[in-house]
């Protein structure tokens, strides 16, 4: 068969075409349908084998065509069953033989193989120049149940999957409006992944959607196995430490940024969707905020900035008053570091330097480990390494605190645990040469770094706050749900009321 873009009339030759493009390829199955009571029939299916429900094939094509008594019913009765036509018989196919909730017609090969390598059956009939797609889509995909790294203790407790249509339909199921909308790309030279940009008509921003299917239109890459490969391409600020998109496994907390004007994009294969646009304040808000008392939430975020800071910012501190600003501590925390000092073969930086290696080198140590013994190996690790060292007079006693104080500080917000790593080295070694001076560059140059970022045209300090009201409404504290009436300013929609009063309410229903 001569390859142009375009199936044949020839049955045999269609079949002879996949039997040898896929020859080496022993998952591809060619099946050849020849009812008994009518031979006029001839037609074949071609599947991939493990991405097909094996009882769909059986019971909605094969078994109809070859146990269908009554063909002649559906014929000229006047002409011989050797003289119709293949369009007529692939009518017949498509129309009344096949079950199937979803088949597509079309004679493009290119749509055709791509289908069948997603799971799909593709069926061709003598005499005909067009094809059938049969859904019939039945691999193995993993139960739905809660992210690890996003435990909530009330809520729901559903995590996305790697199929992207169960996924959709997690979010579907949430958001029970016509106005959710789905577009599906297929991005990859080689993969050809299919992803879907998610998002609210009439309540996100057009502008962004704009820019985003500009951006992944310009994607031309080889292979997409995850949402991070999307977002390192699509994000602003891409060499910055900090993210400018989101990233979640959670389809309620995909939800509710939904409808508040944000977008959405996931990735089959990936349980992780992407949001956008993304603002630094977005890291310290929690989907366990929304589940609890406003009080509690409140409390629980102000924990979350003091983590971060007390994180980025201690073992820098404390370097740079033990080294150059004795005279601001008191009198008597002076002695005692001076006497837990005494006969250490090293200073305080290269101390502090390699506990806080060690550190990180547990932490991923715990992480790859089966999780039955990750957390003893944590444990038992940090308390022995820790308790060895001081004991040894290898590091001292006030060094471990700080860094182990540290490293528990920076798990309270986790999707910051790169940043806040490279950052405080950063700073340490500033400290280091000079100070609280140092310290204090080290700290204006991340302030002006965040501030020059932005997330699809939405400035990245943004407390995406529309009015003074709406400034403490869910920023550093979280209000009750009464007090957060408007949606954050993350769009230039106009439709920014989430909420209306009874009055209000009342006045739009007359």
């Amino acid at each position: 068969m001569k390859h142009n873009g375009k199936i044949s009339a020839n049955l045999d030759e269609n079949l002879d075409y996949y039997r040898e493009t896929f020859k080496n390829d022993q998952t591809i199955k060619v099946r050849l349908l020849n009812p008994y009571d009518f031979p006029a029939l001839r037609a074949g299916i071609i599947f991939v084998d493990g991405l097909v429900n094996d009882l769909i094939i059986n019971q909605n094509i094969i078994a109809p065509i070859l146990n269908f008594k009554n063909m002649s019913s559906l014929t000229d009765t006047s002409a011989s069953s050797s003289k119709i036509s293949g369009n007529k018989l692939f009518n017949i196919l498509k129309e009344n033989i096949l079950f199937g909730d979803d088949i597509t017609e079309t004679n493009e090969l290119e749509k055709l193989t791509d289908a069948m390598l997603m799971g799909d059956t593709i069926l061709f009939c003598e005499g005909s120049k067009s094809a059938l797609i049969i859904s019939t889509k039945g691999w193995s995909v993993r139960s739905v149940d809660e992210p690890d790294s996003e435990r909530v203790i009330t809520g729901p407790h559903e995590g996305f999957t790697e199929s992207i249509m169960m996924n959709l339909s997690m979010i579907r199921r949430r958001i029970t409006n016509k106005s959710l909308k789905y577009e599906f790309y297929s991005i990859g030279v080689k993969s050809k992944t299919v992803i879907c940009v998610c998002y609210m008509d009439g309540i996100a921003d057009k502008s962004i959607l704009k820019s985003l299917r500009k951006r992944i239109k310009a994607i031309n890459i080889d292979c997409i196995l995850d949402t991070e490969y999307i977002e390192e391409i699509i994000k602003d600020g891409r060499y910055s430490l900090f993210k400018t998109t989101g990233s979640t496994e959670r389809p309620d907390i995909v939800s509710a940024k939904l409808l508040e004007g944000r977008v959405a994009l996931l990735v089959n294969g990936s349980p992780v969707a992407t949001t956008l646009p993304y603002v630094f304040i977005e890291y310290f808000q929690s989907g366990d905020d929304y589940y609890c008392d406003a009080y509690y939430a409140s409390f629980n975020r102000l924990l979350r900035f003091a983590g971060f800071f007390i994180s980025l910012s201690l073992p820098a501190i404390y370097l740079s008053l033990i080294t150059f600003h004795q005279e601001m501590l008191p009198l008597k925390f002076i002695m005692s570091a001076a006497q837990s000092r005494s006969g250490m073969p090293m200073s305080s930086f290269v101390e502090m330097l390699i506990l806080i290696i060690t550190f990180e080198l547990i932490r991923e140590g715990s992480a790859k480990i089966p999780s039955s013994i990750g957390t003893a190996f944590s444990i038992v690790g940090g308390i022995v390494l820790g308790q060895a060292s001081v004991e040894a007079n290898f590091v001292s006693l006030p060094i471990v605190i700080i860094v182990a104080f540290t490293g528990i500080t920076g798990l309270i917000v986790p999707q910051l645990r790169g940043p806040v790593l490279y950052l405080r080295f950063i700073l340490l070694f500033l400290s280091y040469f000079m100070g609280l001076f140092g310290y204090m560059l080290g700290i204006l140059y991340i302030i002006f770094s965040v501030c020059s970022l932005q997330s699809f045209s939405i400035q990245y300090t943004s407390l995406t706050a529309r009015d003074f009201n709406q400034m403490t409404a869910d920023t550093f504290i979280r209000m009750p749900w009464n007090k957060m009436r408007k949606r954050p300013a993350v769009t230039n929609t106009d439709n920014i009321i989430r909420q209306n009063s009874k009055d209000e309410r009342d006045n739009n229903e007359s």
